[in-house]
């Protein structure tokens, strides 16, 4: 019973929290512009706050694009471009670094003249053995860096999946999030533009309201 009471609260105030947001900020600004007596200065402000307002879901917006590509906020740029004031430009330390190499060579050493034929092979089967496990430890050498490459390239799919994913799911609460933010601050103009441009007439029609009472 008390999970559902609270999910029943999350889902009437929370989930809609963009919604009731609207309404609050909305409902302060037509308390002040219409509590009595009516005042075309209260109306005034009241648009003009209301106009502040929605230029702040803008400006939410602009900042909502710029870190979801990356970008410096505008505070960051602002001091970013403060710090080159001095001309000074300072360059960031970097490093070359190489893979690894293994360089590996072979040759033949001629033998004496005077040498026996038990000999000459005796030494053509030692270089034998040794040009055997020379080979041995190069194709050893191969699959030890044909399993990294493999792995690596498996790390690095994994990871672009990874990265993907993240992406379609911060584009999506992006566009969500954003159209919400949007319609909040369309009604906040609405009603501010309105507010501010005719406070004259709406006064007027109040006025006209009340005399056919």
């Amino acid at each position: 019973m008390r999970t559902s009471l609270k999910y029943r609260a999350h889902w009437v105030f929370v989930q809609p929290r963009l919604v009731w947001g609207t309404i609050i900020v909305l409902g302060v600004a037509l308390v002040l512009a219409f509590w009595p007596p009516l005042s075309e200065q209260r109306m005034l402000i009241a648009g003009w706050l209301l106009q502040i307002a929605g230029l702040g879901t803008v400006a939410q917006g602009i900042r909502q694009v710029r870190k979801q590509f990356g970008q410096d906020t505008l505070l960051e740029a602002v001091k970013k471009w403060w710090g080159r004031r001095d001309g000074v430009v300072h360059l960031a330390a970097g490093g070359l670094v190489a893979g690894s190499a293994t360089v590996t060579g072979a040759g033949l050493v001629s033998r004496r003249p005077a040498e026996t034929l038990e000999e000459r092979v005796t030494y053509l089967e030692r270089d034998l053995a040794q040009l055997a496990s020379r080979v041995e430890a190069g194709v050893s050498d191969l699959r030890k860096e044909l399993t990294a490459s493999k792995d690596a390239i498996a790390f690095e799919a994994r990871q672009r999946e990874k990265e993907t994913s993240e992406l379609k799911s911060n584009m999506k609460l992006f566009a969500t999030g954003g159209l919400y933010v949007s319609v909040m601050g369309l009604v906040w103009l609405a009603f501010g533009i309105t507010l501010a441009t005719i406070p004259t007439e709406i006064l007027a029609l109040f006025e006209w309201a009340r005399c056919a009472v």
